[in-house]
């Protein structure tokens, strides 16, 4: 399990197994191995890890119009306490915080 964050420290997702869960256990997405990006459950790109466990979206990622196909699997695997918060990051130009709407909508 990885606990991912954004760029404030901020707990926001865990990636477990390949896939993308929200702090409250709800399937978000998929990892793209071969890409190195999630992708949501309908497809499209999500975000990217960049220092170990920040979870962000890159305004200038190749992948923004790939359409990596629907995922089949709709689970859960339960809510999780949110780990201590990390220290803030200055993100590299182009990456930013992945809305919490979009992020949420992604489930």
């Amino acid at each position: 399990m990885v606990y991912l964050y954004d760029t404030g420290g901020r707990h926001i997702a865990n990636e477990h197994g390949g896939y993308l869960f929200l702090i409250n256990g709800e399937l978000a997405g998929r990892y793209m191995e071969k890409n190195g990006v999630f992708a949501s459950l309908n497809g499209h790109y999500l975000g990217e890890i960049i220092c170990m466990n920040r979870l962000l979206f890159n305004r200038n990622s190749r992948y923004l119009t790939t359409n990596f196909g629907e995922c089949s699997q709709r689970s859960s695997i339960g809510a999780f306490q949110s780990p201590k918060v990390h220290s803030p990051i200055i993100p590299p130009p182009g990456l930013e915080d992945i809305s919490s709407n979009y992020l949420n909508a992604a489930s």
